[in-house]
């Protein structure tokens, strides 16, 4: 089932076109992070799937178009967007109270509370007002109240921004419990690409408001292995028939996501006589910066 479907999103701020006709969609079970520089309309397309500001184009939230009035979806919903606020002179119970939807006896509703500030890690002191928190506890506020109402798509904007190592580790262990043991559906934007490698299937790579491609992850069995070996034609040409690959600058970009297939690859090349000068599992961040040298080498008419 798709859970996330847009077609042709387009997002004007005045001159400034933040998006330009994306599509992509998003599958249930799937964590789909979104990548790429600054102003490159990830914060936007998160809103617009959100329903917080108009748009062009077409948007559907487990099967339901996101433009109907008091359409329903939302409420399978949890979110951090850019620049999330609270109320500041309330606690974190509180104001989790007030977005908490579910109705539930005051006893539970506050023992249901706690369990959700328990499982992101916040523990402020008895009373303590919001506007007292650091910027790491009003991050773990902000991911309790995406959590509260047990939604089953997660859309969150650097979700382990202003926390520190040990803090984003556990984050990023309890989205991965999320995703893979309750099929909580994650989208998630981030500048931290190791991050984005142990969490998601595939990675949508964006650049000023277009979706520039797809990278394959880890974590869907058909994680990226980067190649440079001594004559990459006689290779492509070898491996064409079973792999689905491309070139990056000097090296071959190899979906595999089995280390036995790995060895086979490189069986074969050593018994061709092929020189293999590098081997490298999980290149994601390489690959995403080789992608960008090219695109603002293209940008400069210096395509080579």
């Amino acid at each position: 089932m798709l859970v996330v479907e847009a077609t042709k999103v387009a997002k004007r701020y005045g001159k400034l076109q933040a998006l330009a006709g994306i599509s992509f969609c998003v599958r249930r079970g799937e964590c789909v992070g979104l990548v790429g520089p600054n102003g490159a309309g990830k914060s936007t397309l998160l809103r617009c799937l959100l329903g917080l500001v108009r748009y062009q184009g077409a948007i559907s939230l487990f099967g339901q178009e996101a433009k109907a009035a008091g359409h329903r979806s939302l409420a399978l919903v949890g979110a951090i967007v850019e620049g999330s606020s609270f109320f500041p002179y309330l606690t974190a119970e509180q104001n989790l109270g007030i977005y908490l939807w579910k109705r539930l006896p005051q006893a539970v509703l506050r023992e249901h509370i706690r369990d959700t500030m328990r499982m992101v890690g916040l523990n402020p002191r008895p009373g303590q007002k919001v506007c007292t928190y650091s910027a790491g506890m009003k991050q773990r506020l902000a991911l309790a109240r995406a959590l509260v109402n047990g939604p089953e798509l997660l859309l969150l904007d650097e979700p382990t921004n202003s926390l520190d190592p040990v803090a984003a580790d556990e984050i990023r262990r309890l989205l991965l419990h999320l995703n893979s043991s309750q099929g909580v559906t994650i989208v998630i934007s981030s500048h931290a690409l190791f991050e984005l490698e142990r969490l998601c299937h595939r990675a949508i790579v964006l650049d000023q408001g277009q979706l520039v491609t797809e990278i394959a992850l880890q974590r869907s069995g058909k994680g990226l292995v980067r190649l440079r070996v001594g004559d990459m034609a006689r290779v492509e040409e070898m491996l064409s028939g079973d792999y689905a690959l491309r070139r990056l600058d000097d090296c071959l970009l190899v979906e595999c996501g089995e280390d036995h297939k790995v060895g086979m690859m490189i069986e074969l090349m050593v018994r061709e006589g092929i020189p293999v000068y590098e081997v490298a599992r999980n290149a994601f961040e390489d690959i995403y910066l080789d992608l960008f040298r090219q695109r603002n080498r293209a940008a400069r008419g210096h395509p080579e």
